[in-house]
């Protein structure tokens, strides 16, 4: 009886010692993920200031005292002729997080083309080479002392045959068939990512928008831009004018697609969009100020 409980004893201590070591390990994963969300709140807190007082400036109220945009918060986060964006491990996180951004622009796409994992995940990767091509051939120019600058042309001509390459390997991993749809998909995704940030801002609202509005409004759109006139918002600023750059890129709302919403959209909804093309233009203001505060330091 006693060898019993002796080993009944050693057994419930090496259970508790298991269980401690669980504890302690989820408190440090919880602690690090709390630090690392506050972190990122704080980052994403000096952005919303910062466009907050760029959409206040654009549309003031009647009295009030408009601030003008600070840039001081902006100044601090990393650029791309840094020394952290030029890391690998810097670069490696990036293209991880786009690639994971992938499934929420492209998912109807992917869900439609139906690919094995294998073959989805090898054209996420093509996909999100071409996407950071443009970034890549900056760092690389900046890396062996050639300014884009001086030379736009020839800068522009190296990320147009980076882009064609990537192209070519898309075209090669896919079917005829499948190729119609992805090339049919990103010409309109400008398009999609606009109706999708009206959508995601109305989702907890009493007037989400359905899908046929969400169908409807995205026809009001490619008609609207049969060409693919989108928003200069390319994170890498006026170099940046290859396709892969203008299609990360939300559709303008514009007055015309305001106008032929009104049929398809309640009240609620319609200021929504209104609010949307407000957002658009603040965000395009503070866009042109990080580019002359980024041309002047330089």
């Amino acid at each position: 009886m006693s060898k019993l409980r002796a080993w009944l004893t050693g057994l419930l201590a090496v259970v508790f010692a298991i269980l401690a070591a669980i504890i302690w390990s989820a408190h440090k994963e919880i602690t690090g993920s709390r630090s690392r969300l506050i972190a990122s709140q704080t980052n994403n807190d000096n952005l919303k200031g910062q466009l907050a007082e760029a959409k206040a400036e654009l549309h003031p109220t009647s009295g009030a005292t408009v601030k003008q945009p600070s840039l001081s918060a902006a100044a601090n986060l990393p650029t791309k002729s840094s020394n952290l964006a030029d890391g690998p491990e810097y670069q490696n996180r990036q293209g991880a997080i786009a690639k994971q951004g992938l499934d929420d622009r492209y998912g109807p796409l992917f869900r439609k083309l139906s690919l094995t994992p294998e073959k989805l995940d090898q054209l996420k990767e093509l996909m999100v080479e071409k996407m950071q091509s443009g970034r890549d051939a900056l760092t690389l120019a900046l890396r062996q002392g050639f300014d884009p600058k001086k030379n736009p042309e020839a800068f522009s001509k190296a990320i147009t045959q980076a882009i064609q390459s990537i192209d070519q390997q898309i075209q090669e991993l896919l079917t005829d068939a499948e190729c119609r749809d992805y090339q049919q998909y990103q010409e309109t995704l400008p398009d999609r990512m606009a109706v999708s940030r009206l959508q995601q801002s109305l989702t907890f609202s009493s007037n989400p928008l359905s899908d046929e509005q969400s169908e409807q409004l995205l026809k009001i759109f490619e008609t609207s831009y049969p060409h693919g006139l989108r928003m200069d918002l390319s994170e890498d600023g006026p170099l940046m004018g290859s396709s892969a750059s203008k299609n990360n890129r939300d559709a303008r709302v514009t007055a015309q697609i305001i106008d032929q919403a009104r049929g398809i959209l309640s009240q609620p909804q319609l200021q929504a969009l209104i609010d949307l093309e407000q957002t658009q233009e603040a965000e395009e203001q503070l866009q042109r100020k990080l580019r002359a505060k980024h041309q002047r330091t330089n």
